[in-house]
């Protein structure tokens, strides 16, 4: 039996709820499986939180001041970053009541703010354990962005940083990539993805990996198109952006796309209703003629997210650096098409099934606008739904799921002999 140890910095969000399914996963298999976190919401009793509310409340300003500080330096907005492995949360006397000697296999899933690479190392290479890097975008691969935005530094170090012109942010992203170059070189992790982009991008990084494996996505069966009565109302857009605060999520190119449909609407006898959890911004929808606004709260289960998944007509996703998002995979599993910038696994999709989705380049609002409104205009039918289902379904079950993959890593030879 597999002794698995899952680090993520939460258990909710997309990278967070990534790291509990596959935690799940390994639970159902039989594994001996523990997920620590730093920030918990979850129920389970296998995931446990390494950190006094104390502490969180400490460290929460300290991270907003870092944040502030980065967002002096970066000129383009469409650059997000966090320097994974920086954490200081989990220091080493803590790691080590973890990870003990009858650990197999540590999995790091998104580690910002929890846990310092450094340590990881230390504790590991003492005990001989594997190591896995689940990669859900480029941070682990580059200074701190998500998403290379065409940028290649990261294949050797990025240095000089296009994203800032501060000399010693500049400074700070490439110690940051030369340190994750240096610590892959003596961990020789393994690397699983459920992208073949994102795969690739661990491929050609400076990075050095012992194997490579795609992967399953986290997401459960279940996740499927249940047909529903169609319905002669709004046509409804699920949309990925909710945080007005939140520049990655690309809100404000979300609203002027929105705008400009509200335009092209008065040409036809259609309304649309736009769905996101918790949004922060009623207010900007009441110049819409054509377009309403419905807020609900963030699903709790996968029930709900699948119930919420076959309710909409259309995903619009907006994100400027993020190489998935999990929202894209689950929806794509219900027959939902999508409008989406051409960031990750959106691209990847669109390039293999083109009746699945359209992609536009980032900021281009007028030609997001132009992808919803033919999909109005060409509503997708109960059997066009059913068949994106399948075949995003039956691609991804070409791979070996996370169990089996971990079992390989498990069963192969020892790589941290450096």
């Amino acid at each position: 039996m597999l002794n698995i140890i899952h680090f993520s910095t939460n258990d909710f969000g997309g990278a967070g709820l990534a790291a509990l399914r596959v935690h799940e996963e390994c639970l159902s298999a039989d594994f001996n499986s523990k997920l620590y976190v730093l920030n918990k919401r979850s129920t389970s009793s296998h995931v446990y939180s390494k950190s006094s509310k104390i502490k969180r409340i400490f460290n929460a300003p300290i991270n907003r001041y870092d944040n502030f500080k980065k967002s002096l330096f970066l000129k383009n907005r469409n650059s997000f970053y966090s320097l994974v492995g920086n954490g200081n949360v989990l220091d080493e006397t803590a790691l080590r009541e973890v990870i003990t000697q009858d650990t197999n296999i540590v999995v790091l899933h998104w580690i910002a703010g929890f846990i310092d690479i450094s340590l990881i190392e230390n504790v590991c290479r003492e005990m001989d354990v594997k190591i896995v890097y689940y990669l859900m975008d480029m941070a682990m691969l580059t200074g701190g962005c998500h998403f290379s935005h065409g940028c290649e530094q990261y294949k050797k170090i990025c240095a000089n940083c296009p994203e800032t012109s501060n000399e010693q942010y500049r400074v700070k992203i490439a110690e940051h990539h030369f340190k994750q170059v240096r610590y892959s070189i003596r961990l020789a992790p393994y690397a699983m993805a459920s992208s073949k982009f994102l795969l690739d991008q661990a491929k050609d990084s400076a990075l050095q990996f012992a194997d490579y494996f795609m992967t399953r996505p986290p997401i459960s069966k279940k996740f499927e198109y249940r047909p529903k009565a169609q319905s002669s109302g709004s046509f409804k857009v699920l949309m990925g952006a909710y945080k007005r605060s939140d520049e990655r999520k690309g809100y404000r190119d979300a609203l002027r796309a929105l705008a400009i449909l509200d335009s092209f609407l008065n040409e036809i006898d259609q309304k649309v209703e736009v769905l996101v959890p918790s949004a922060d911004f009623e207010a900007d929808f009441q110049s819409f003629k054509n377009i309403t606004l419905k807020i609900f709260s963030f699903a709790k289960n996968d029930e709900q997210l699948i119930a919420l998944y076959n309710s909409a007509d259309l995903l619009f996703n907006t994100s400027l650096d993020d190489s998935g998002p999990m929202m894209v995979l689950e929806s794509q599993m219900c027959g939902v098409p999508f409008v989406a910038t051409e960031v990750g696994v959106a691209s990847e999709i669109a390039q293999m099934f083109p009746d699945n989705g359209e992609v536009v380049a980032p900021s281009d609002a007028g030609k997001m606008a132009e992808k919803i409104f033919a999909a109005i205009k060409s509503q997708k039918s109960c059997a066009q739904r059913s068949a994106i289902s399948v075949n995003v379904r039956e691609y991804y079950n070409l791979f070996n799921g996370n169990v089996e993959n971990l079992r390989k890593i498990g069963a192969s030879e020892t790589a941290n002999e450096n």
